[in-house]
C-alpha cells in the first residue's frame, strides 16, 4: 500500500476554489494519469515536477462523496457561478 496520502480534493471554478473534502485516501485509492507532454498546464507549477510527473488526474476506485455531499458541493458550485455572471449549464 501507498504511503502518499491525498488529504484534500477541491472543485475550482475560474481559479476559485469554491468546495473542497478533507480525507484521507492513498494513492492506491485513485487510477492516476497523466496529462500530455504537449499540454501547458499552469497547475504543473505547483508541484514538484519529479514527484509529480505530470500526473494531474485522479479517477477515484469508489465513491469518495456522500450523495448528500454530492449534492451540497454541486450546489456550491452552481451558486458560485450564478453569482459571478457564469452559468451553471
Amino acid at each position: 500500500m501507498s504511503t502518499d496520502l491525498i488529504t484534500f480534493i477541491c472543485w475550482v471554478v475560474k481559479g476559485n476554489a469554491v468546495a473542497y473534502k478533507v480525507g484521507k485516501f492513498t494513492s492506491d485509492d485513485f487510477d492516476i494519469f497523466s496529462i500530455p507532454d504537449d499540454l501547458d498546464e499552469p497547475a504543473l507549477g505547483l508541484f514538484d515536477s519529479q514527484t509529480q510527473q505530470r500526473r494531474l488526474i485522479f479517477r477515484s476506485k469508489e465513491a469518495v462523496l456522500t450523495l448528500e455531499e454530492c449534492n451540497a458541493v454541486i450546489s456550491t458550485v452552481e451558486e458560485y457561478i450564478s453569482t459571478s455572471n457564469g452559468e451553471s449549464d
